[in-house]
């Protein structure tokens, strides 16, 4: 079965997650919001929390006509990367986010539902790597066909790597 990408890639449009592309989906997400901003990325990896302050030793939440540039800064980049990821799902999809307050929060979400837990992704891995090993140009391949499904296994590892750290 042919892949079947729904649209191009667009510089004002991120990528769609349907029910089958994710790993797809992950790769070109990442590198959208980043050319959007990097904060707007690193929104995704680091969870934001409303800024804080103590009196009277004790902690609160600052009224936001108190935030300092950097801490408007850094939830502007969260809501902005919530929004992208919110536009980039199909409504089924949205339902697993619909709820969730931050960019790294929503990330992560997604990241378990479509690759599952650390042990999942490591014996998913685990399964990549024996292809691997056991990978050998068929009679009727072309140099091009073989280096094609070595690379293919190859970033499929590397995907799986990165997601385990």
């Amino acid at each position: 079965m042919k892949d079947k990408i729904e649209e191009g890639g667009s510089t004002t449009r991120p990528p769609l997650l349907t029910d089958i592309n994710y790993d797809y989906w992950k790769v070109r997400m990442k590198w959208y919001l980043k050319s959007q901003d990097e904060a707007i990325w690193r929104a995704t990896q680091v969870r934001w929390t409303p800024p804080t302050a103590i009196a009277d030793d004790k902690e609160t939440i600052k009224d936001e006509d108190q935030w300092s540039t950097a801490e408007i800064a850094l939830c502007t980049a969260n809501s902005k990367a919530v929004s992208i990821i919110q536009c980039a799902l199909r409504p089924s999809v949205y339902k697993i986010i619909q709820n969730l307050e931050t960019a790294k929060e929503a990330w992560d979400a997604l990241q378990l539902t479509y690759e599952g837990s650390r042990s999942v992704r490591q014996s998913k891995l685990h399964i990549i790597s024996n292809r691997f090993e056991s990978l050998t140009m068929k009679d009727d391949e072309s140099i091009a066909e073989f280096e094609k499904n070595i690379r293919y296994i190859a970033n499929e590892i590397l995907c799986s790597w990165r997601g385990n750290s």
